[in-house]
């Protein structure tokens, strides 16, 4: 018998802090413009040392530190000491986590929900599912419940049509995320309606959501809408733009060239751009390295070198430092901070690298890191792009593979691994636009 010894306090804590600010460290990369694989990779394994030393804690550690951690204030504490405490693997633990994510307060919800996301415990799933069979459940706890399982890639196990059309956006577009799971199960005729009403829905969240779901189910009244919603006079958001530039042919690119005559979306469509890969939207973007708006420069060249491979160095890019007006926009999102750091291509470097290369680029073919594109070349570009970039190359991958293909970017990366692996057994549609085979 090995006698009882007295927990290193001041050694739990000092792990449950860093793991706090390597999370918040490891989720910046993912959004990084500037972070591949190893560098993500990286950043992840050093959180998860930390989480590991908490689980090796066992229950006194759990008791004392992680679980009051879970009401902390700071979102990256309570992902940190929920996974943990996932990770210890017992029942009490599970059940702590649970109870905090279904039953206590909302403010937290959000960072239980990513642990939930990240852990694979099979266990988890029959009481997680269980406000899906209540008539009483909270919208925000629905809606949170479905987001998991839409992030781990499971089916609710009960039928969609009433989160379809609940009276809360949220649940409903965290409804139509799940929608896709399990993969090659068509929807039935009550889910294809209501997942027709959502494509009309004037929340642009709920629309977006029901746009990338009826794609990945093939669905042709998908893309007619995303054609309607980047061709109407409203403002549409970037997602539209994207899918478009991502699944349109010559023609419906003039779409996205047209809403570049508006001010207000220039640089929403430069960044959609980079999406197309088609010699017209390279050219275009070209042109776009000498607008007077800086957020559109960096768009614009950050388009430029996902689609051609155009190299960020040297003398290709503006040395610069960032100016006082763009390190202090109020209420800037995440991202908007993230594109402010993107470098800006010199226009005559750029335009004499084109005309060196330009004979390798054939019209008609779209592009991808300056190879044709294919869904070979999709999967290789996980290793080769920015993290940034993950989120539009899965969403691709999983329209063309009718979600038989589904990469979670914002995974661990072995899990996400995992799932590049398991591609293959399916017809991925590499070289069509969205309009040549979403015919459901």
């Amino acid at each position: 018998m090995y006698p009882h010894t007295t927990p290193d306090w001041e050694l739990y804590e000092a792990h449950l802090d860093e793991a706090e600010f390597l999370e918040i460290q490891w989720e910046r990369a993912l959004s990084a413009p500037d972070r591949r694989w190893p560098d993500v990779a990286s950043r992840e394994a050093r959180f998860l040392a930390h989480v590991d030393a908490l689980a090796l804690g066992g229950r006194a550690v759990a008791q004392r530190l992680l679980r009051p951690a879970l009401e902390s204030e700071e979102a990256s504490r309570v992902t940190s000491a929920a996974l943990a405490l996932l990770v210890d693997g017992g029942e009490a633990a599970r059940d702590a986590v649970l109870s905090a994510f279904l039953e206590g307060s909302p403010e937290p919800r959000p960072a239980l929900r990513r642990a939930l996301e990240l852990c694979e415990r099979d266990d988890l799933l029959p009481r997680l599912m269980v406000p899906l069979h209540s008539t009483g459940a909270e919208p925000d706890v629905l809606a949170a419940v479905l987001e998991v399982l839409a992030a781990r890639g499971q089916g609710p196990g009960v039928p969609l049509e009433g989160f379809l059309s609940h009276p809360e956006p949220r649940v409903v577009a965290a409804a139509c995320r799940v929608l896709p799971h399990p993969a090659g199960v068509p929807p039935t005729q009550p889910v294809l309606q209501r997942l027709m009403a959502a494509l009309d829905s004037p929340v642009p969240a709920v629309r977006d959501a029901a746009l990338v779901a009826g794609m990945i189910q093939g669905l042709r009244a998908a893309w007619l809408r995303c054609r309607q919603v980047v061709g109407s006079r409203d403002t549409p958001d970037r997602l539209p733009l994207m899918l478009l530039a991502m699944g349109g042919d010559e023609r419906e690119l003039e779409l996205l060239f047209k809403r570049l005559e508006e001010p207000r979306l220039r640089t929403d469509v430069a960044w959609a751009l980079g999406h197309s890969g088609r010699v017209a939207a390279i050219e275009r973007c070209l042109e776009l390295l000498d607008d007077a708006d800086a957020g559109v420069v960096r768009l614009a060249t950050e388009s430029l070198a996902t689609m051609t491979g155009f190299p960020l160095e040297g003398g290709h890019v503006e040395q610069e430092e960032t100016s006082h007006e763009e390190a202090e926009t109020p209420d800037a999102t995440v991202e908007q901070e993230v594109e402010k750091t993107l470098p800006r291509a010199t226009p005559a470097a750029a335009r004499t690298w084109w005309t060196k290369e330009r004979e390798r680029f054939v019209s008609g073919t779209r592009y991808l890191g300056g190879v044709p594109f294919s869904i070979k070349a999709l999967v290789r570009a996980f290793g080769t792009m920015p993290a940034r970039r993950w989120s539009a190359l899965t969403l691709e991958l999983a329209i063309r593979s009718r979600g038989r293909g589904i990469v979670t970017p914002r995974a661990l990366s072995a899990q996400r691994q995992q799932q590049l692996t398991r591609l293959t057994g399916f017809a991925p549609r590499g070289e069509q636009t969205f309009s040549a085979f979403l015919d459901l």
